[in-house]
């Protein structure tokens, strides 16, 4: 049984914060929020067939990639319950995702570029930041995020590239040419 006054769910989320981006652990609370429900549930009561029918009702009301990372976060959570000795048991582990995740995104065929491209450096030398914003993100491959919090420091070898750091994750760190 539970002895902590902090209830699990907060000390996830704690834990989490100790090696996570602020956005990642509010992207993880939010997936367990829309699995379990009520974040202060008792999870001495998750049973296979409870987490079964919360997956399964969560597959009635969202998309295939949604209800699969929510899903994942669960048996996670659970499993750090398990390493906390909160649970005996992971209940969750051999729930089953359904459906098919959905594979890369349309991108532009290559005259879309070219005349995108062509239009954003218009607008760019007329002044616009954000068709230079756009222009570099097809140029470089760079996130808007990415693009927004540059400064002039990550500009280097005499403006030749440009340093991109603080990515959404750790393998998205590069120099990418200018």
């Amino acid at each position: 049984r539970l002895t902590t006054r902090v209830h699990p769910s907060e000390r996830y989320r704690k834990h989490l914060q100790t090696k996570n981006k602020p956005v990642t652990v509010t992207t993880t609370c939010y997936r367990l929020r829309s699995f379990f429900g009520d974040v202060n549930l008792d999870v001495n009561s998750l049973s296979l067939k409870k987490c079964q029918d919360l997956y399964t009702a969560l597959t009635n009301r969202q998309k295939a990639d949604t209800h699969r990372n929510a899903l994942a976060e669960a048996k996670t959570f659970c499993r750090w319950l398990v390493e906390q000795k909160l649970l005996r048991s992971n209940p969750i582990e051999t729930v089953k995702p359904i459906g098919k995740r959905s594979y890369g995104k349309e991108t532009l065929t290559h005259d879309e570029a070219k005349s995108w491209l062509s239009e954003a450096l218009h607008r760019a030398h007329e002044g616009s930041d954000t068709a230079l914003i756009a222009a570099m993100g097809l140029l470089m491959g760079l996130r808007p995020g990415e693009i927004l919090i540059r400064t002039v420091r990550d500009v280097d070898c005499q403006g030749t590239r440009l340093r991109v750091r603080k990515t959404k994750t750790r393998a998205g760190d590069r120099d990418p040419y200018i």
